[in-house]
This record gives C-alpha cells, sequence and structure tokens, in this order.
C-alpha cells in the first residue's frame, strides 16, 4: 500500500553509526509485476500530470463511470485491504512477508519505523535513522514518532508543498 517500514540498524563494526534499511518494497502500480497483473485483470495505469506524473490503478470501467457522472475510483498503489471497487481490476490484498534478524553479526535493529507516503516522500530513512538516534541520545525524552512527524511538516512546508497525511510509529529495542 502507501507505507513502508525501515529498520534502524546499528552497524556493529561502528556502534555509533545508525543507518536506515528497507524492510518492506513498495507496491506501486507501474512495477512490472504489478502492472501485468492489473493489466491482465483488465484494469489500467495511468501517470497523473496533476499528482506529480505518478502511476495510478484505474478500472477498466473507469472513463464509462466518469461519463456517468460518478466519482470512480482511483488508487496510487497496487495493494491494499480497501479499494473493493478495483478488486476485480488488480488491485491486490495479497501482501509480502519477510523475516529479518534483529541481532546478528554485523547489525543489530535498534528499532522499526513504520511511516505512511507522506512521511516517505520527504523523509529518507537515513534521516529516519538519524533521527531515531539523536532521540534515544537524549534518554528518550524525546518522541521519535512525534519527531519524525515534525521533520516531515518542516520539510513539506520548505519546499511550499501540500502536505499528504503524515503517519510515523516508532518501535525501540533495546
Amino acid at each position: 500500500g502507501d507505507s513502508r517500514v525501515s529498520a534502524v540498524v546499528e552497524v556493529a563494526s561502528s556502534p555509533k553509526e545508525w543507518k536506515g534499511d528497507w524492510m518492506t518494497e513498495d507496491h506501486k502500480p507501474d512495477l512490472p509485476g504489478e502492472k501485468q497483473r492489473i493489466e491482465k485483470a483488465g484494469g489500467s495505469v495511468v501517470y497523473l500530470q496533476k499528482h506529480g506524473d505518478k502511476a495510478f490503478i484505474r478500472g477498466g470501467d473507469f472513463t464509462t463511470r466518469k461519463g456517468r457522472g460518478e466519482q470512480p475510483m482511483q488508487l496510487q498503489y497496487s495493494r491494499a485491504f480497501g479499494g473493493k471497487d478495483l478488486k476485480p481490476f488488480g488491485l491486490s490484498a495479497n501482501c509480502d512477508v519477510k523475516v529479518f534478524s534483529i541481532d546478528d553479526t554485523e547489525h543489530r535493529v535498534r528499532g522499526v519505523v513504520l511511516g505512511s507516503d507522506g512521511l516517505w516522500d520527504v523523509v529518507s530513512k537515513q534521516d529516519a535513522a538519524r533521527i531515531v538516534q539523536q532521540c534515544c541520545r537524549v534518554g528518550y525524552s524525546r518522541d521519535p514518532s512525534e519527531e519524525l512527524v515534525r521533520f516531515a511538516v518542516a520539510a513539506y512546508k520548505s519546499k511550499d508543498a501540500h502536505a499528504d497525511n503524515i503517519t510515523a510509529i516508532v518501535v525501540l529495542i533495546a
């Protein structure tokens, strides 16, 4: 869907160095496998200029329904629990599952950041790791989730851009 997860990892060879590692992959409609499934089901993938030329999934009946004055659904992601109008056109609720070790010899997972696209559109995985690390350094006196949202809001303001919904959940691992 439109959320991602990044691990905040302490590098064993340099414990002061924390980095971000993606734990999930985006399911965007224009990825080859996603696009193939959508088109095979009769849906289409279009790039919308008003939305920064980002790819959206549309149902095969989009134009007809639009012509009747309806507001047919179109989504910027190709996997979702909801979106029942697009299920017949290739939108899938099937998820990918990956297993990660939180404590191996080279890396130690110190936390996990779950964020919506409103966060990840303006915050890199490295910025997220740095912010979480800074919050931990001050003795957990600052909430890393709140700090990530503040950072994202400031980034949107500096670009004079409209902010998408911004959600951040941080789970710290001792």
